[in-house]
């Protein structure tokens, strides 16, 4: 991402939407740290999110033998 690799000179503004929280969550290298690498400068609004995924096999992983 170029906005996380630019100059922290603040000449360079990323305008997202809270979307941005879930990279680590969905991607195993994505390539900047969210925290560390972003600085938040004002909320512009948020949405709900809704996550759906097939969970047998996860529950099955964790279940008593």
């Amino acid at each position: 991402m170029q906005v996380a690799k630019s100059a922290p000179d603040g000449a360079t503004f990323l305008v997202t939407f809270d979307s941005h929280a879930v990279i680590p969550s969905i991607l195993e290298k994505p390539g900047l740290d969210v925290e560390k690498d972003l600085v938040p400068v004002f909320l512009v609004g948020t949405a709900p999110y809704v996550a759906r995924r097939e969970c047998r096999a996860a529950v099955q992983d964790h279940l008593p033998t």
